[in-house]
């Protein structure tokens, strides 16, 4: 998965759509998109990769706004915009992930579905002592 190939398999523009952020794990792959380069409209793309490895696009989904969470039979995602390297704490499934935002401040957490009903959810990480 590159970010070429997530605008070309998404049917972005390539003259304006621009990769925020994009996670791969694996069999999956998520991507945010900004269709217009100018953060009017966001997208998060989702992908499998088949048995023999080419990857295959899935549900795609957006709209105004620096921020969303998504599940699919495939994975859940959530992505936002923060400050550039703040730390965000993502919950699913009894489980605490850590995500740091790039340098303009978008984050992304995508992993397998691991059940029919929970989503994740994501906060900022509190100051704690030594940090």
């Amino acid at each position: 998965m590159t970010e070429q190939y997530a605008i070309r398999a998404g049917h972005w523009d390539p003259r304006y759509a621009v990769v925020r952020a994009m996670v791969v794990a694996r069999d999956i792959a998520a991507v945010v998109v900004d269709p217009n380069g100018d953060g009017g409209s966001i997208d998060l793309d989702e992908y499998t990769r088949t048995e023999d490895g080419p990857w295959v696009a899935g549900n795609s989904g957006g709209g105004a706004g620096d921020s969303a969470t998504s599940w699919s039979p495939d994975m859940v995602a959530t992505y936002g915009r923060t400050t550039p390297g703040a730390t965000i704490l993502v919950d699913y499934c009894s489980e605490t992930h850590e995500v740091i935002a790039d340098e303009d401040g978008w984050w992304l957490f995508a992993t397998r579905a691991q059940d029919d009903h929970s989503m994740p959810v994501s906060r900022p990480a509190g100051p704690t002592i030594g940090r």
